[in-house]
């Protein structure tokens, strides 16, 4: 067992546009971890909302965490944007990220410094699944963004969902790409930091118990919303990596075929989402990789 960083420090840091009601949630979920945590931990308030205006109640339940909370406003630019701004600032040795809206499983944060003492990885992608208080029906399962690659530590690619972490140095080495991430492109941040990590000798490692819960938002549970992240996935994902038009127009082909004879055969629900997802994302590449040819020949 590694044990080479027993006192780190740890910033957990939560972008918010705002969201108030999901963060004073998630921050008395905190609360409970804090009171067991004999580490150095503080947590930061990012509110990356579009006003100049620093927001009263996301400073009060930062204040709300005593010493250990922390407040930063940066309404400039988004969330990858806002997330640059803050890490330099954030004090941990060990950087943490949530998602406003999540919730936490009693024991998260212990499970998180076991990951970074027991095993030799430098960036975590925690369990992601969604809040059992919803109830999910079949068709609103995929709507939910989740990360369940079972109940052992193994070797990950990529980052991504809202609950991830890493030593410092890695996010200090490889700021976010400001075009990418709410607020600018929609997504694609976390992929394209863990891809330059990983070239640059990063180990990625999926930790199951340091468990969140990521509850169904109402307004982005249809059909149009799911289409329109996974095609925003695809375009984004241009940012660290390039296919061929062939390739993708082949992809999109079959893909497509696929998800047409997914519903004309009826197979489960699940099965047909999954090619749906594929046909998006594929389809946001042919078309980011079609608008960049066309912007190079002007």
């Amino acid at each position: 067992m590694l044990d080479n960083h027993a006192n780190d420090s740890v910033s957990i840091l939560i972008p918010t546009s705002g969201n108030s009601v999901y963060v004073r949630r998630l921050a008395e979920d905190l609360r409970s971890e804090l009171q067991s945590a004999q580490e150095c931990v503080e947590v930061i308030i990012l509110d990356n909302r579009k006003s100049l205006e620093p927001s009263t109640e996301l400073r009060e339940i930062a204040e709300s965490l005593g010493e250990r909370g922390r407040y930063i406003h940066h309404p400039l630019g988004g969330k990858s944007a806002a997330l640059n701004h803050a890490i330099p600032e954030a004090r941990g040795d060990i950087l943490l990220f949530l998602d406003d809206d999540m919730r936490i499983a009693p024991g998260w944060l212990s499970a998180c410094l076991a990951f970074f003492r027991e095993t030799p990885y430098d960036l975590m992608q925690g369990r992601i699944l969604p809040d059992p208080a919803d109830d999910l029906s079949p068709h609103e399962y995929p709507m939910v963004p989740t990360c369940d690659k079972g109940e052992s530590r193994r070797d990950f690619q990529g980052l991504g969902g809202g609950n991830v972490g890493g030593r410092a140095r890695w996010y200090q080495q490889f700021p976010f790409d400001e075009r990418l991430g709410v607020g600018a492109s929609g997504a694609g941040e976390d992929s394209k930091f863990a891809h330059q990590a990983q070239d640059a000798g990063a180990r990625i490692g999926y930790e199951p118990n340091a468990l969140v819960y990521h509850p169904l938002i109402p307004g982005r549970a249809t059909q149009a919303n799911f289409r329109r992240s996974h095609y925003l996935s695809g375009k984004s994902s241009l940012a660290y990596r390039n296919w061929g038009v062939a390739r993708l127009l082949w992809n999109v082909t079959w893909r497509w075929a696929a998800y047409r004879a997914s519903r004309l055969v009826r197979v489960e629900r699940s099965k047909v989402q999954r090619h749906e997802a594929a046909l998006f994302r594929n389809l946001g590449r042919l078309v980011g990789t079609l608008e960049n040819r066309l912007e190079r020949e002007k």
